[in-house]
């Protein structure tokens, strides 16, 4: 597996251009605000409403169940007759949930919207939440959770989560077999009254559509209900005292290792840096970590490191399914790499080699509409906006070797990271 491809990377740009398109907010009667991209050339709409409904905010199968459940039907249209209507219609209807929040999304041409809008609408407000939907939904739901923890990457990722922040913690709860067996559809109905609500919501309207329609999709968001839903949790991380953990799975054909430790999210000033170092170790196909385990040992097919960011904190991961004997090996080669940046200066052909590959990544963030959409979506979690690629586009431009061993030894601290083996 060894690719030995190294090339002069061209020379670094320093009159790159994002293009970014405008952003315009609009509140909403209800004071939801509605972020509206006129973006692309065809008249094709998406529309993202964003609740502050994920799975931190009770039991996690609650919220889990509740997202999935709520774009199956509505008292207007069972099932059949809203998958056809999305489907005769050209358009996508579906939701997302992770740790923070929900999204219910639809995406349509601007001629079918009137009928769409008027399901969504539906969805949104009405969701029907059937007894046979739920029935159905529990007993598939629970075969596929059953399934996906023959997976150490799944065991991994669960076991992980509980070591870090405590198993107690909204972050750091996961969905057991048992959720599954003691599950009330009522729970979801007063979920979705609790948390579908204007409290921490906003919408953002991407494509290209006529004021008429944008009308009519303002309607549509000042139609959600005000709520009052308080939180009062605790997000201080509690973590298991064990920094190492390794959990047996019978007859594994490979090994799976995730390692981390808590940073910064995205809101912090110092993560734009932190994403150029994670960028050396282990955030695209040329890292360092890739470059030494898979291709230069051949240990792995693929291993990678990520920033994960959260409302209420932020985290460093790595994580490769390895051969089983090789565990240790791994392990002591990561550690290596991490020393690495905190104590050596990388090359200036690296350096360059990096930048050049980050002003790529950002020029992939605006190719079309909807990927713009996505991409504003994460910031707007964070109350931030587009000109967030301003700064790290700066931050790529000027950031030195001594800045990357600077910021490496800020964040990356091995000694104190946790460790999850799951493998045989």
């Amino acid at each position: 597996m060894n690719h030995d491809n190294k090339k002069t990377p061209p020379p670094l740009s320093d009159t790159f251009k994002i293009g970014y398109p405008k952003v315009t907010i609009v509140n909403a009667k209800n004071g939801i605000p509605v972020h509206i991209i006129r973006s692309g050339t065809q008249k094709v709409i998406k529309l993202d409403l964003i609740f502050n409904a994920g799975t931190r905010q009770t039991s996690p199968l609650i919220p889990k169940a509740t997202a999935d459940l709520i774009v199956e039907a509505t008292k207007s249209f069972d099932s059949e007759t809203l998958s056809t209507l999305v489907d005769n219609n050209g358009a996508y209807l579906y939701s997302e949930i992770d740790r923070d929040r929900v999204s219910l999304s639809l995406v349509v041409l601007e001629k079918f919207c009137d009928i769409l809008l008027e399901a969504f609408q539906e969805v949104v407000l009405h969701p029907q939440f059937s007894s046979v939907d739920f029935e159905r939904y529990r007993v598939k739901r629970k075969q596929q959770h059953i399934q996906s923890l023959e997976k150490t990457a799944t065991m991994a990722a669960r076991e992980f989560a509980g070591q870090l922040f405590g198993k107690s913690h909204p972050y750091g709860r996961i969905i057991d077999e048992n959720d599954y067996n003691t599950l009330q559809l009522e729970e979801l109905k007063l979920f979705h009254q609790d948390f579908y609500t204007s409290r921490g919501t906003y919408a953002i309207v991407t494509g290209q559509f006529s004021d008429k329609t944008m009308e009519k999709i303002l309607d549509l968001v000042e139609s959600i209900p005000s709520g009052f839903k308080h939180e009062t949790k605790d997000f201080t991380p509690k973590p298991e005292s064990l920094l190492v953990q390794k959990i047996k799975k019978n007859n594994a054909k490979q090994a799976t290792i995730k390692i981390g430790g808590f940073a910064i999210n995205r809101k912090h000033p110092d993560y734009p840096a932190l994403k150029i170092v994670n960028t050396f170790l282990g955030g695209y196909f040329g890292s360092r970590l890739m470059q030494v385990i898979r291709e230069q040992k051949g240990l792995t097919y693929g291993i990678g490191s990520s920033l994960i960011s959260m409302e209420h904190c932020g985290y460093w991961t790595i994580q490769g399914d390895v051969l089983v004997d090789k565990v240790d090996e791994v392990i002591s080669d990561v550690e290596n790499e991490i020393l690495r940046l905190r104590t050596e200066l990388v090359s200036d052909e690296e350096l360059s080699m990096v930048k050049n590959y980050l002003q790529g990544d950002i020029l992939q963030r605006f190719d079309g509409p909807f990927t713009t959409a996505d991409t504003y979506r994460v910031l707007a979690d964070y109350d931030m906006g587009l000109t967030y690629f301003d700064s790290l586009q700066k931050t790529i431009l000027s950031i030195t070797k001594h800045d990357i061993m600077q910021f490496s030894n800020q964040y990356l601290d091995f000694k104190n990271a946790y460790i999850t083996v799951v493998g045989d």
